[in-house]
């Protein structure tokens, strides 16, 4: 379905251009619906859950983005390769194109991943960028594309395929000491998927959110995870203590990769160590159920406590870039410490505050 130039607007009313370019070379279209995004998103390589049509029409929901893909076309009309973004900004921050909000690595994707296929697709990209005057901010590596990085964070890849106890071995002990603690102080793992687990975790994650000075993000939009756990998306762990929830973690599941997407603790219990539990069930249940590769997600640079303990698993290392296709259309990230020094200080209401009011154009 490509899409008419009347259906991309501008959340300022300004209206998005197609590319000038022959309609059998490429295509913008919408992925929600067009079906060919669904099966390029569900066979190439590197396609996870932030390419999936469900997240996609998640984040058009919960947001109003406006969400598209740049597609190459073959001689068939079919997609080799593609991207797609979603256009964010324009109230309180100059708008561009975000490949994608909320999503933490969303690389191109290709079908078999020829260079001829990443070529053409940079091509259409800057030819539609340049038509509607807008930046791409790319989250994941661009093959043959050289970029400069406006941000870099810390990401951690753990494969699966060598099967459960070959995981295990490549952990550091106090993996499983901790594992053995929360065991012996009585903690219970569960899987869920329904409304009333992401109730629990979002109540965690605003406590945790006021402690990292970080807004929170809408009650709308974690609720709006259980539509994606509906088509077998994705779920929630939640380790309980007795009936009190120690920490509870949200993952995303498609074509092979588990995404640790969200977490958050109740800090009274982490001597018990839920979180080592919570991670040694999942990598058990990831193994049982043939997912090759345990996602850490992105993690701040210089949060070397963190990289630290997703390292305790096995995980590898790389460094992660966000960069732009484009100009000088970069978001100002100012104001980020003086925010965060007030939200800690805050009541848990004014993180959530400041997440309705910024999530939106910020695009975290």
């Amino acid at each position: 379905m490509v899409m008419s130039v009347e259906s991309l607007v501008h959340p300022r009313r300004r209206t998005l251009q197609r590319a000038l370019v022959p309609p059998s070379s490429f295509a913008v279209v919408d992925p929600v619906r067009d079906p060919r995004w669904a099966a390029l998103a569900q066979t190439a390589s590197g396609s996870c859950a932030f390419h999936h049509p469900a997240w996609l029409a998640m984040l058009e929901r919960v947001y109003g983005y406006q969400v598209i893909a740049c597609a190459v076309l073959d001689g068939d009309g079919r997609f080799e390769a593609g991207l797609p973004m979603a256009l964010v900004g324009g109230r309180v921050n100059r708008a561009r194109l975000v490949a994608l909000p909320f999503s933490d690595v969303v690389v191109p994707l290709a079908r078999d991943a020829r260079a001829s296929q990443w070529h053409r697709l940079r091509i259409a990209l800057d030819q539609f960028r340049q038509q509607n005057a807008l930046s791409i901010e790319l989250r994941g590596e661009f093959p043959g594309v050289p970029r400069e990085a406006i941000s870099t964070y810390r990401h951690h890849l753990l494969s699966l395929t060598q099967g459960y106890e070959a995981v295990v071995s490549g952990m550091k002990p106090q993996v499983a000491r901790g594992e053995r603690r929360a065991r012996r102080e009585g903690l219970r793992v569960e899987f869920r998927t329904d409304g009333g687990a992401l109730g629990e975790f979002f109540d965690l994650h605003v406590r945790t959110r006021k402690r990292q000075g970080v807004p929170t993000q809408p009650r709308r939009f974690i609720m709006a995870l259980e539509d994606l756990f509906a088509e077998g998306l994705g779920f929630v762990v939640v380790v309980r203590d007795g009936r009190v929830p120690a920490t509870a973690a949200v993952f995303l599941s498609s074509n092979g990769t588990l995404i640790y997407k969200y977490g958050a603790s109740d800090p009274r219990l982490l001597a018990k160590r839920p979180n080592n539990l919570l991670f040694m069930d999942t990598i058990r249940w990831a193994c049982e159920h043939g997912l090759e590769r345990l996602d850490f997600g992105r993690t701040d640079a210089d949060h070397d406590s963190l990289c630290s303990f997703k390292r305790s698993f096995g995980a590898a290392e790389t460094s992660l870039a966000y960069s732009t296709l484009a100009g000088d259309d970069v978001p100002a990230r100012r104001g980020h410490v003086l925010a965060a020094t007030v939200i800690r200080r805050s009541p848990p209401f004014v993180g959530r505050f400041a997440g309705e009011l910024l999530y939106r154009d910020f695009a975290a």
